[in-house]
């Protein structure tokens, strides 16, 4: 749709001026995206913030607005929803966990996102949240060779007895 092309193109502007002329904000891209999944931008974020876009809505796979810019470790747009959401709600985000019972913290590990990692744990991500194989993201940054990501969840509180027997 236009306005998922143009905020996948950070095009601000273009945005504003289709959400004047009335384009559905809660459009949902072929896998299941609204617009404001793929914002890159601060600007884009308060594009919809404006107009009160659903904040907390998920993908087909249970993923929410934060999946996106955790990988992408795009600081400044994880940092405009945490300010848009207000602490609480924003804690509440990042411990949902998706359909393969990660929460957004193994995204940053994933991705080898130190930054990204501290970020979240400051923003109340729970450091000993297990997926659906029982893994903390501690043992996947372990299992994964992620040291630097380990090195912030040991000196934030990680269980160190957690990562020393890894399943698998």
């Amino acid at each position: 749709t236009p306005i998922i092309d143009a905020v996948s193109l950070d095009a601000v502007e273009a945005v504003r001026v289709l959400i004047a002329a009335g384009a559905n904000i809660e459009v949902k891209s072929g896998c299941g995206l609204t617009p404001i999944f793929f914002s890159k931008s601060e600007n884009m974020v308060k594009n919809f913030v404006g107009v009160n876009a659903n904040l907390t809505e998920r993908n087909r796979s249970g993923q929410n607005i934060f999946f996106r810019p955790v990988g992408a470790n795009n600081v400044l747009v994880v940092n405009a929803f945490i300010a848009a959401l207000g602490p609480q709600n924003a804690a509440r985000l990042l411990n949902h966990a998706d359909d393969n019972g990660n929460v957004m913290l193994f995204h940053a590990v994933w991705y080898d996102n130190a930054s990204m990692v501290k970020l979240l744990i400051e923003a109340g991500a729970e450091i000993e949240h297990r997926d659906k194989e029982n893994f903390t993201p501690a043992m996947r940054a372990m299992q994964y060779g992620k040291m630097e990501c380990l090195e912030i969840l040991v000196a934030h509180g990680a269980a160190i007895e957690q990562y020393k027997k890894v399943p698998g």
